[in-house]
């Protein structure tokens, strides 16, 4: 791993000098973000794009009346810095969410409180924040207040002689890129559409074919699902094509940014909806009945309330024989469908976890951690739950453990995985993930954008949950990540 450590590209190097302003009845007037990035010795792909992101969402799901940001990009000598999970929308909330902390403890009020009196209500969406970044719809309030009932029920922490503190994070993650316009304005010459193309054989097994390539997400099971619910049939008869450039659909964007879901599922969604018309146009004229009493259920094309079924597999094959096919259809049963989405999709939540912290070694350790989210319709609840399983890793680590160290000069001390931290299986405690279904009004079948929540909510909620549980140091912890010698130092420098 040495060449991984110090030649590749590293992330999220950036310094951010903050302030929110509050009125006597709590209310957030004022934001002000004044951040600094290390591009390194050269600029990487996206290398500046994290820091224009960070400022663009750093607002989140609050109403706050002003709001102004600087960000500069700077050249050094270090490896340069790139997209990292949650391309900048994870400091977006550690700033605003550390900001609130810190504000609820010197106002001596309860942050859960002092959040749920700021945020953004259901009847204003669709919201635009002070950067001019127009969320979809969602109640933010309601995930607040479900992470609070669960955090609640917790048991009491043991007398151990650590100190105990739960902290909270709220987010709305812009996710699901893809408007080809919005990629414009921001100096992406690319388009941000996504195609899908389904067929159904002869025989009545289907075959997907997508421009996103899958490396890990588990496309094949969401994908199947969509199909499978659309057209009423058993899952174990779709097949994903592996990606081949000599037939997958053409992507320019790929497989990124929270997106295969919300717009290359979406594209899904019409091609497998237009397949589904077709087999109710021939369903009816086999039956003698209207397409609008037509229903597709395992595996047969039926008549509401009675009347007659037809299994899927005779209308396929009737379909590709291509003789004596209803009006306005053509031979065989598939579809191809290029979806270019009216705006990205904004999934929301909160993370609320409990930590402790031991006074004489600076070490933390994660106790509790619940997550209330809501990203639209969830399409396969296993999947979304492994992705944010494995987001909030990535967050939590960043806040507690993970760092790149140099010298004066530049050069790496840590060089190998002895030096770097990287958590250990007992890291996280077991997760408990709460589902709320707010449905995007954009993407056709609702879904929005999940990956990558899950990391912008636990950086910032590991975080606050540190510095309550020693709120005397709290002030003195500004640089993550919060490694226990951070925290012995702290602790030292405020007995």
């Amino acid at each position: 791993r040495s060449e991984s450590l110090t030649v590749t590209t590293q992330a999220r190097d950036e310094r951010h000098h903050a302030r929110l302003g509050l009125d006597t009845d709590g209310r957030f007037t004022a934001l002000t973000i004044d951040s600094v990035r290390n591009g390194g010795a050269h600029f990487a792909i996206f290398g500046g794009g994290p820091l224009f992101s960070c400022l663009g969402m750093a607002p989140g799901p609050y109403d706050i009346t002003r709001y102004g940001a600087r960000g500069r990009v700077v050249a050094t000598t270090t490896v340069p810095t790139a997209a990292y999970r949650g391309f900048g929308q994870t400091q977006a909330a550690f700033i605003r969410e550390r900001l609130i902390d810190d504000a609820a403890r010197q106002l001596d009020v309860d942050p859960v409180e002092l959040r749920r009196r700021n945020l953004v209500r259901p009847d204003q969406q669709p919201f635009t924040n002070r950067a001019g970044i127009t969320y979809d719809n969602g109640d933010y309030a309601a995930t607040l207040d479900a992470a609070h009932k669960a955090a609640d029920a917790w048991p009491a922490p043991p007398d151990d002689g650590r100190c105990y503190g739960v902290g909270y994070a709220t987010y709305v993650q812009m996710a699901g890129l893809g408007p080809s316009t919005i990629n414009s304005l921001i100096g992406l010459s690319i388009g941000g559409f996504e195609t899908a193309a389904l067929a159904v054989d002869p025989g009545g097994d289907v075959e997907i074919v997508v421009g996103t390539v899958p490396h890990g997400q588990g496309h094949a099971t969401s994908f199947a699902r969509i199909v499978a619910d659309r057209l009423g049939i058993d899952r174990a008869r779709i097949r994903l094509a592996p990606p081949d450039t000599d037939r997958s659909p053409f992507s320019l964007y790929g497989t990124a940014a929270s997106r295969s879901m919300a717009v290359g599922g979406a594209a899904l969604v019409q091609a497998a909806d237009r397949v589904a018309d077709q087999l109710r146009a021939l369903a009816a004229d086999e039956l003698e009945a209207a397409e609008v009493d037509i229903e597709l259920v395992d595996g047969t094309a039926r008549v509401r309330g009675g009347g007659g079924a037809v299994d899927i597999d005779t209308l396929a094959r009737r379909a590709w024989q291509g003789r004596g096919l209803p009006a306005g259809l053509e031979p065989g049963l598939h579809a191809r469908v290029s979806y270019d989405p009216p705006s990205c999709t904004f999934s929301f939540g909160t993370h609320v976890c409990r930590v402790a912290v031991d006074p004489d070694t600076g070490r933390v350790q994660i106790d509790r951690y619940h997550v209330v989210q809501d990203c639209g319709t969830v399409i396969d609840a296993a999947i979304v739950e492994g992705q944010t399983h494995g987001a909030i890793a990535q967050g939590a680590t960043a806040s507690v453990l993970e760092e790149v160290v140099v010298d004066d000069r530049a050069n790496p001390l840590t060089g190998t995985l002895v030096s770097y931290l990287v958590p250990g299986p007992d890291f996280l405690p077991a997760i408990t993930i709460e589902q709320q279904h707010t449905p995007s009004p954009y993407t056709p079948g609702g879904m929005k954008g999940i990956g990558e929540g899950g990391t912008n909510g636990a950086y910032a909620a590991v975080a606050n949950a540190i510095a309550a549980a020693i709120p005397d140091a709290a002030a003195d912890l500004t640089a993550t990540p919060f490694s226990p010698q951070r925290i012995w130092n702290a602790l030292r420098r405020s007995s």
